[in-house]
């Protein structure tokens, strides 16, 4: 599943794009306001995760998810990268990551951590969108789908 989201005006709009079954739901969340280091943490858990206790993820936890093929963890977080996590002041290293171009040359990144109970957790920084004016910030962000898995959206500020 492909996500988008922008953040203008201290309102946070995700797109959900469904390629395989060519459907799109929008949500919408008020009350944002955006800072430089700010993330958006997507979780199997209902919980929100400590911070603090996010770890480099394994791949092997979304191949569960989506079997060995085409699509699966092995074949789409292929870059290892060094994360910054602002919200606990730690750098995660060989963190599992794939970075996806959005048509305006510019590359969206995400990283695949884990949680202190082993739940997968991906991570997104929010970016500006509008340079010149920083005016909105946005994101993007893909996650494994088997049709029975349920996942929560976190908004993680820099300050936490």
């Amino acid at each position: 599943m492909g996500f988008y989201g922008v953040i203008s005006n201290n309102t946070l709009a995700i797109e959900n794009s469904n390629v395989k079954n060519n459907n799109a739901t929008q949500y919408i969340f008020t009350g944002i306001s955006v800072q430089e280091g700010d993330y958006m943490i997507v979780s199997t858990s209902p919980s929100p995760p400590e911070p603090s206790g996010l770890r480099a993820g394994n791949i092997a936890s979304v191949d569960e998810i989506t079997g060995r093929g085409d699509d699966s963890g092995s074949n789409t977080f292929i870059y290892s990268t060094a994360y910054m996590i602002p919200f606990s002041g730690t750098t995660l290293v060989d963190v599992p990551s794939i970075y996806m171009f959005d048509g305006r040359e510019h590359y969206f990144r995400e990283a695949l951590l884990e949680d202190s109970k082993g739940n997968p957790v991906f991570a997104v920084p929010i970016e500006p969108q509008d340079m010149q004016y920083n005016k909105s910030h946005s994101f993007q962000l893909m996650l494994p789908q088997n049709g029975s898995i349920n996942y929560y959206f976190y908004y993680m500020p820099s300050d936490t």
